[in-house]
């Protein structure tokens, strides 16, 4: 029987059938490293990148928060963090709305998570 959160990550755009598979289908696996997810500090070094107005601190943990993101199929955080990396190759920051639907996207997953262990 599949975990609340796979369910609840999936129900909010996650791609969890592409995770699984990228952890061999290793249920327990997978949930650790998603469990690790809200520990990470890549958000917050991000957003003080952002409000500091550092373009290439920002595009360094943009495009790491992308990855991490990617690799655990957080599709929805994942889709939000793809214009604001390219925004940030080009050392430009995201607007004030891009950032606040990006946090909208990472509360919301980091609340799945954090309640459904």
């Amino acid at each position: 029987m599949e975990h609340v959160m796979l369910t609840k990550l999936r129900e909010a755009g996650c791609d969890m059938d592409g995770t699984l598979e990228r952890f061999m289908n290793n249920e327990m696996l997978c949930m650790k490293f998603l469990r690790k997810f809200p520990e990470d500090t890549t958000f917050g070094e991000m957003q003080k990148a952002f409000a500091q107005g550092d373009a290439e601190e920002f595009f360094k943990a943009a495009h790491t928060m992308k990855g991490v993101s990617g690799n655990l199929g957080l599709s929805c955080l994942y889709d939000e963090m793809q214009p604001a990396v390219e925004k940030g190759r080009r050392g430009e920051l995201p607007s004030r709305e891009d950032m606040d639907e990006i946090k909208k996207q990472y509360d919301q997953i980091i609340k799945i998570i954090t309640e459904n262990e």
